[in-house]
């Protein structure tokens, strides 16, 4: 048997199950290596050199540590039981991606190739699966699995459930995100980048719209960012990126053309992210706005930011924390509403 099931516990944290298996360097390379390109946004392969080290071993007959395997699929988990479970997961393993090991598994598949044929594909590995219902909670699981180790970025491993949810809407969203090197040859003024998106996300998932200070050198950075999702308490949050995103579909649906100007204002990653952020803090926004409130709450945004003293502010900045605070409080801001508006930037000494 080329998969065999060694136990089935429950993860309570992030109310998933969780399942050990063991497979076979063959079963590995023929059904787990696709899975390390099929998402846009999975992680490049690092240099080889890095792990010339482990491909020798690899050839020598080692035994690599193991690596942790994810399904964010909520038919796969509410079909999920602990009698159909190896039957389930054998079925479905190319809808998986790999949330651990991807360096692994491609630094495996250099060895076997390499190798001319001659390496022992009967040696086994060994895999941790997490049947999850919410990218929230597999987000945080990423954060807390790699804490401690020289991971990828917190920030590319944002990407990668940004490119797994947007795979998940196949050509619906088209129309409103663009990638990064699309971008390049289409309008990516009347197209939301991902990689906007992705920052985006990041600020929802911590609750902050500090992010990005460059300032601070980048592994203090993703240190902090880190600490600010596992406390944020994203696992328990009802609305993660899929919701988000049918959201930015909803609102564009009644854009009145092309030439409207919403799509290249939440193309700015400081709006988006101080949208994304005011969200975390009430998700309600989601269900109450729609078009004409948006372009409201937009107009009392920038009007809020026009008649701001620039000179004694960091805009960029203050334009995310401006955003944030009009999204976390939207039933005061969606309407027209001038007085309110000044009221805000005239009553805190901050301004």
């Amino acid at each position: 048997m080329s998969l065999e099931l060694l136990d089935i516990t429950q993860d309570y944290v992030i109310g998933s199950p969780y399942v050990t298996i063991k497979v076979t360097y063959k079963y590995a390379i023929e059904n787990l290596y696709p899975l390390i390109n099929r998402l846009e946004f999975q992680r490049n392969t690092l240099k080889k050199e890095y792990y010339e080290r482990l491909k020798k071993d690899i050839n020598d007959g080692c035994i690599m540590p193991s690596i942790t395997i994810a399904f964010d699929d909520q038919k796969i988990f509410d079909e999920f039981e602990t009698e159909n479970a190896q039957e389930l997961i054998e079925t479905n393993i190319e809808k998986a991606f790999i949330l651990d090991g991807i360096q692994r598994i491609n630094t495996l598949h250099e060895a076997y190739v390499e190798s001319e044929g001659k390496l022992d594909l009967s040696i086994p590995l060994y895999a941790s699966i997490i049947i999850s219902d919410s990218m929230n909670k597999l987000l945080y699981r990423m954060i807390v699995l790699n804490n401690g180790q020289k991971p990828m970025s917190t920030r590319h491993q944002i990407e990668i459930l940004v490119g797994k949810t947007l795979s998940q809407f196949g050509t619906e969203l088209d129309q409103i995100v663009v990638t990064e090197k699309d971008a390049k040859r289409n309008d990516g003024k009347k197209k939301l980048k991902s990689d906007v998106l992705s920052k985006a996300y990041l600020a929802y998932s911590s609750s902050s719209v500090d992010i990005d200070n460059q300032k601070i050198i980048e592994e203090k950075l993703d240190e902090i960012v880190s600490r600010k999702i596992v406390t944020s308490d994203i696992k328990n949050n009802n609305v993660d990126l899929f919701d988000l995103l049918n959201f930015i579909l909803k609102i564009n649906e009644n854009a009145e053309s092309n030439d409207d100007n919403l799509i290249p204002w939440l193309n700015n990653e400081n709006n988006l992210i101080g949208i994304f952020a005011g969200i975390s803090k009430n998700t309600e926004f989601i269900k109450y706005m729609d078009y004409e409130k948006m372009k409201d709450l937009i107009d009392n945004i920038d009007y809020a930011l026009k008649i701001m003293n620039v000179s004694k502010i960091k805009v960029s900045k203050e334009r995310r924390n401006v955003v944030s605070n009009f999204t976390e409080n939207y039933e005061t801001y969606s309407e027209p509403a001038i007085e309110k508006v000044e009221d805000f930037v005239y009553g805190g000494d901050k301004y």
